[in-house]
């Protein structure tokens, strides 16, 4: 059978298409793929009970491929500054974190298994039936088309807002009286102080 020009010319046509559609495709999962990646871990281990009681959260970052997690401090009396008090330099990334029942320590999911780090984050033995299921995150409003956060606390609500390159994941409590909170971006993390 003869194939017309007209033929061949739609034929090449579709499956250019077809090629570049595919090729779309893998472009727009691999972006989507890529941003997953950069969202820090984050997990609140202790809740400030008072302003001299500082709270604690462990912090994933990477950095030049290698796999970090990192525990600070927020300093409540001064400015509420971010100071590191440990690191340490893990095999693989982590794919979450929870706080421990009983401890300051934390525990790290990795791909199969649960590994727990003291609050001087050494590897320790310990029973997995001292992960913290609970996460302790505060109900919040999110407006993209405005940059606009909306978060309701206590019957209150409280609005902040966020710069064109912010994309809000979660919001936390760092105290017990609801006054400090975390704020999880897609790249970074912020502190908000009620008043």
């Amino acid at each position: 059978m003869h194939e017309s020009k007209m033929d061949t010319l739609i034929r090449i046509s579709i499956i250019l298409v077809c090629i570049i559609a595919v090729s779309i495709a893998f472009f727009i999962q691999g972006k989507n793929q890529q941003r997953k990646e950069s969202i820090p871990l984050v997990s609140v281990i202790h809740e400030s009970n008072q302003i001299d009681d500082p709270p604690l959260l462990a912090v994933y970052q990477s950095k030049n491929s290698k796999h970090y997690l990192i525990l600070y401090e927020v300093i409540r009396t001064d400015n509420n500054l971010f100071k590191a008090t440990n690191t340490i330099e893990l095999s693989e990334k982590p794919k979450m974190f929870r706080k421990d029942k009983k401890s300051k320590g934390v525990w790290v999911h990795f791909d199969d298994r649960w590994t727990y780090y003291n609050e001087n984050l050494e590897n320790e033995k310990r029973d997995n039936k001292f992960i913290d299921e609970k996460i302790t995150s505060v109900p919040f409003q999110y407006d993209t088309s405005e940059k606009k956060g909306n978060l309701f606390l206590m019957d209150q609500s409280i609005q902040f807002s966020l710069s064109e390159d912010d994309e809000l994941i979660d919001i936390y409590t760092l105290s017990k009286d609801k006054k400090l909170l975390l704020v999880h971006f897609e790249n970074d993390i912020k502190i908000i102080v009620r008043k």
